[in-house]
């Protein structure tokens, strides 16, 4: 009698939704999140594969989950319905935000995953969104949504099309493409060996000193994170890198560093080892080359190495520099990039770039040798070589 009673509940759904996939507009763009069978269109099949889990004909599975909310109930048949009916509906146009961060929230955000800390933390540097608008002339779109800026257009820099030629970090038109799109996005997993349940979403592109941004891309509860790689030689390619939470945290998170200079281990409680960066205190870095330093406010020093005198300064923009006295060479202006560095009270959190022309100021009149700072970020030592042959 139950199984009689199933057959038939069963197809009363099947008219059912029949019925409704009439109704649908056959305009509208398919909602991607209620696609469970992955055949690129919501119809009355994704309506019918649902019902047929809430009645048990059918093994749950995590797709049918479309609302994310652990379980699989009569919403999640009522979002196929109205997505069939033309109620919600998938736009064309599509956006990504950034939210750029200093590295404390960045860490934060890595201990424990909580997107607040991100998304509304007091280390935000910047908020701005990207926008594509696929077959429109100036399809991308830029927006600060802190100040209000916004441009429109392309460049081409030789990797592809982008906005502008001066953003601090580049967003490539065939990177939102593919990381706005599930289906795409999706496929791209599978290229790297990944077979995801339902399809995946991009919630924001993270951006912060010394780092790519990633982007932290969602599948149900699981977070992923997808970084796209460019090389810097001809021929120019992109290769994006997909990492699971374990992983990438074991990548991205800061660890205590060692400072060693020229094979001799000097104390810095404040020392960072990173797979992308290095961080060493100012103070213990010049004392340990036998530098005299001697703060006079907690942002301007004094140093003297075998005879020269060299000035740590902040100006009233806040701009720091380090320079010989009688010199015109800022030796901090010389850095690249975005540094990844720290103002403490009375000493500087200095980076790689910031160390290596610490030391070319101080024994090689200012030039830089790359051999300066031999960095095993696996070891998590810092090694300083201060006598090289040059």
């Amino acid at each position: 009698m139950k199984n009689l009673m199933r057959f038939f509940v069963l197809i009363s759904m099947m008219l059912i939704t029949l019925l409704l996939a009439v109704q649908a507009s056959a305009s509208e763009l398919p909602a991607i999140s209620a696609d469970v069978n992955f055949d690129g269109s919501v119809n009355a099949i994704d309506l019918l594969t649902v019902k047929k889990v809430l009645v048990g004909l059918a093994d749950s599975f995590e797709a049918a989950d479309i609302t994310c909310d652990g379980k699989i109930n009569a919403k999640d048949a009522l979002f196929v319905t109205k997505v069939i009916k033309g109620e919600i509906k998938l736009d064309n146009i599509v956006s990504l935000t950034c939210y750029s961060v200093d590295r404390h929230t960045y860490q934060n955000f890595l201990s424990d995953m909580i997107f607040e800390n991100i998304s509304e933390g007091e280390g935000i540097w910047g908020i701005e969104r990207i926008t594509f608008i696929p077959g429109s002339t100036n399809d991308l779109c830029y927006e600060d949504l802190i100040s209000g800026y916004s441009i429109t257009g392309q460049y081409d820099d030789g990797l592809g099309f982008r906005l502008g030629s001066y953003y601090h970090w580049p967003v490539y038109k065939a990177e939102v493409e593919v990381l706005s799109d599930p289906v795409k996005l999706r496929n791209l997993f599978i290229e790297h060996g990944i077979e995801l349940p339902r399809y995946p979403t991009t919630v924001c592109l993270i951006d912060t000193a010394g780092w790519v941004p990633v982007y932290l891309v969602k599948c149900g509860n699981v977070n992923y994170f997808v970084e796209n790689v460019l090389s810097w030689e001809y021929p120019y390619e992109s290769t994006y890198k997909i990492y699971s939470t374990d992983d990438f945290i074991e990548y991205a998170k800061d660890k205590k560093g060692t400072l060693v200079i020229n094979g001799v281990q000097v104390e810095d409680e404040h020392a960072v080892a990173n797979s992308q960066y290095c961080l060493v205190s100012i103070t213990n870095l010049l004392k340990g080359m036998g530098a005299e330093i001697d703060w006079e406010s907690t942002t301007n020093a004094d140093i003297t190495y075998n005879g020269k005198k060299f000035v740590i300064e902040r100006d009233t923009m806040g701009r720091t520099s380090f320079y010989e006295v009688g010199g015109d060479q800022d030796y901090f202006m010389l850095v690249g990039g975005t540094p990844v560095w720290e103002f403490l009270d009375f000493d500087i959190l200095i980076d790689d770039e910031h160390i290596g022309y610490v030391v070319a100021a101080l024994v090689n009149n200012g030039v830089y040798n790359y051999r300066f700072l031999d960095y095993d970020y696996e070891s998590d030592i810092i090694n300083i070589i201060t006598n090289i042959k040059r």
